[in-house]
């Protein structure tokens, strides 16, 4: 996957990358778990693991967006 692309997604001073389906409302949705995320133990763990989630949710969506027919 296109690194720049997850780094644009997740900078909030870069437009949202036009490749990527509803971007503006995927970005919106994982801001807002961003901070509404609360842990007991490792925060920083958490960030990662939510992060993680919205990476492989892109990733199946720009697999399926890139396939034929569809």
């Amino acid at each position: 996957m296109n690194t720049q692309l997850l780094d644009k997604f997740f900078d909030e001073n870069q437009p949202c990358p036009s490749e990527i389906p509803l971007c503006e409302e995927v970005r919106k949705r994982y801001n807002d778990e961003l901070k509404n995320l609360t842990t007991t133990g490792c925060s920083s763990c958490a960030k990662a693991s939510l992060k993680s989630r919205y990476i492989e949710a892109i990733w199946k969506e720009l697999c399926k967006s890139t396939q034929p027919g569809s």
